[in-house]
């Protein structure tokens, strides 16, 4: 280990005390570049122990900013009863290091926080550029018509809401290529710069199903969503289409079990009018054993009267 020899390690004038000698039996004074072996506490120069002084200045370095490390002789480095205690700097190092994670970790949570916040920021806007916004879906272009005036003539002829075209702000196609590989026109985006107007289409859009034209009939007319909206809305349909599913699921199993249930009230029937069957007969035999008996008796006593 690096450490600076102290003034008391050297012998002082007029004290007789013993002096510290390197493995070349030359003395090691203060100034020395020298090493303290952790095991026989020796000190070394470092030319007599092969280290360069590189190697000595990061240990002078390390020493200087209190991460000791362990340095041990080349006789002690070999010889096997020397225990091998871990470098003092390890547990310098190992705290250094849970404070660097712990750092980390804070400063991913606030990344995280950020995001999120930045995320939620970014929905909020998106959310109010398309306050005023509505699509339409399978609304066809009219050659020679600008599509600002087919949505103005929908609107009006096919849901029945007067507007004026000034409250259109802006009409835009949009460029999927799902709707052009269907042979579907593609979407139609509409701005509008009155809440009132983009509320009443809106409400009068359910209506478009009960038309009795059919290129009118496939018009959809709905928010301009997000594209968290958008998933919120997916995910809730699959929801409701399971829970129709098991519904339904629920109802055939129903009347499967009432159907296989059928056989065995039949055959209780089956087996009640068995016992009625057999109950009858028996009070049949009971009554003719009883008709029977009662008719021999008759005979005996005919016979009896006649002979006395």
């Amino acid at each position: 280990m690096y450490k600076r020899r102290k003034t008391q390690d050297s012998p002082k004038s007029g004290e007789s005390q013993p002096q510290t000698l390197c493995s070349c039996q030359a003395i090691v004074t203060d100034n020395d570049n020298a090493l303290q072996c952790d095991a026989c506490d020796a000190w070394f120069h470092i030319g007599c122990v092969n280290v360069s002084p590189t190697a000595y200045t990061a240990y002078q370095t390390l020493a200087e900013q209190q991460q000791f490390s362990n340095w041990f002789c080349p006789k002690c480095l070999i010889d096997k009863n020397v225990g091998r205690v871990a470098p003092r700097c390890l547990q310098t190092l190992s705290d250094r290091i849970d404070k660097t994670e712990h750092h980390l970790t804070t400063l991913t949570n606030k990344h995280d926080q950020l995001v999120d916040r930045l995320d939620e920021l970014n929905e909020n806007l998106e959310r109010e550029k398309r306050r005023k916004n509505i699509i339409v879906k399978n609304l066809s272009p009219v050659e020679g018509t600008n599509d600002k005036d087919v949505v103005f003539r929908f609107v009006q002829n096919h849901l029945g809401v007067k507007i004026d075209p000034s409250s259109i702000d802006s009409v835009w196609r949009f460029k999927t290529s799902s709707a052009t590989n269907n042979n579907r026109p593609p979407l139609l985006g509409i701005a509008f710069n009155d809440l009132s107007v983009r509320s009443s289409i809106l409400a009068k859009a359910p209506t478009i199903k009960n038309s009795s034209d059919a290129l009118v009939k496939i018009v959809y007319i709905g928010k301009h969503l997000t594209k968290k909206q958008s998933l919120q809305a997916f995910e809730a349909r699959q929801r409701r289409n399971r829970s129709q599913e098991e519904q339904q699921q629920s109802t055939t199993s129903s009347v499967v079990r009432k159907h296989n249930n059928r056989p065995n009230q039949n055959s209780n029937v089956r087996r009640d009018n068995i016992n009625n069957n057999n109950n009858s007969n028996n009070n049949n035999n009971t009554n003719n054993n009883i008709l029977n008996n009662t008719q021999q008796k008759t005979k005996r006593y005919h016979r009896l009267s006649n002979r006395y």
